[in-house]
């Protein structure tokens, strides 16, 4: 695979200390594929069903953070999720939590990173999400909810990254 001249090797050198790189301990479900994209953060709550509306509805062109840190033997990630986040155009899916159905998960058409994975999946038939920042090993990851304002992730094999959307275009107009 050739190196983007953006991916995080690239970020981390020209941003130094700005690029903050998520722990190694999230992993890649699908291929390795390089992504880029503002980020879209939120923490899901007791179900999926508001969750599938975001996906398909307002995170086009957006890596989509999911905070299930709390939640760690129930996933909010599967099949259904996957169709919703293709219909809304999602460049990738980063859960700070469990995933279920990892063998059909594998075949997503964009990356799908994962702390790990369950065998039981939170309900479809209600739920709620909350947009704000997580908190993380590497600080709050911010989306403001005005494009270019919140935080920027950057992925490949070589690891993922965050910045700032406004530092990351300037130093990669």
């Amino acid at each position: 695979m050739t190196q983007s001249p953006r991916g995080p090797i690239q970020t981390c050198a020209v941003l130094n200390d700005v690029a903050r790189v998520l722990p190694p301990y999230l992993q890649f479900i699908t291929q390795a594929k390089p992504f880029e994209g503002e980020a879209s953060v939120m923490t899901v709550l007791g179900g999926t069903r508001e969750l599938d509306r975001v996906l398909a509805r307002e995170c086009e062109g957006r890596v989509v953070m999911i905070d299930a840190q709390c939640q760690t033997h129930t996933a909010f990630v599967s099949n259904p999720q996957i169709r919703a986040a293709m219909d809304g155009k999602v460049k990738a899916i980063i859960v700070l939590g469990a995933i279920c159905g990892v063998v059909e998960l594998k075949n997503a058409p964009f990356p799908l990173i994962a702390m790990g994975v369950t065998p039981r999946m939170a309900p479809q038939d209600f739920g709620d999400l909350i947009r704000h920042r997580i908190q993380t090993d590497i600080g709050a990851i911010r989306d403001d909810g005005i494009p270019g304002k919140g935080d920027y992730v950057i992925g490949s094999e070589n690891g993922i990254v965050v910045v700032r959307t406004s530092l990351f275009r300037k130093a990669f107009p």
